[in-house]
């Protein structure tokens, strides 16, 4: 009986480490997509109030005027329109106090989503999860179809525009 407890733990271990640790879960409604980083979340459907802003966690999409900023941003804006319900599972706030969060609508990662799109790429420096490296295969998929911001010919590297 001990053999088989001492297994579960085993095997159950690498599921607890897969998501940070501070992780809370709320279900909320999409206010507005601020930008190709950021939505304001309420826990109203259409009541305007903003519960929260919440920044993806794991990825960075181009912002601003960097290229592709205007295409992630009308995509996020496509499939989260005002007044999506989404599930918001919270994963700390990074070194700035922003509120970096995993967002789903209908059971589908959004994070997720904008990595398949190319209109994001994986944060290496803050994407600690276990999912990161299922991430970062889906990412070398876009690479090498091309798409999105991996369809620019572009001598800088994404995640350097920012600097």
């Amino acid at each position: 009986m001990r053999l088989v407890g001492l297994f579960l733990v085993a095997a159950l271990l690498p599921f607890s480490l897969a998501v940070p640790q501070d992780v809370r879960a709320w279900d909320g409604y999409v206010v507005r997509v601020e930008d190709s980083n950021c939505i304001a979340v309420s826990d109203e459907v259409n009541s305007g109030k903003v519960r929260a802003r919440l920044f993806f966690y794991g990825i960075q999409a181009p912002t601003g005027k960097q290229p592709m900023a205007a295409q992630a941003m009308a995509f996020l804006q496509q499939i989260l329109p005002p007044g999506t319900p989404v599930t918001i599972d919270e994963a700390g706030e990074d070194e700035n106090g922003l509120t970096r969060a995993l967002i789903q609508s209908g059971g589908t990662s959004i994070n997720y989503l904008l990595l398949q799109r190319g209109l994001a790429w994986v944060d290496r420096r803050r994407c600690r999860a276990l999912y990161c490296r299922r991430w970062m295969i889906q990412e070398h998929y876009a690479v090498t179809d091309r798409a999105g911001i991996w369809g620019l010919d572009l001598g800088t590297p994404p995640w350097q525009w920012q600097r």
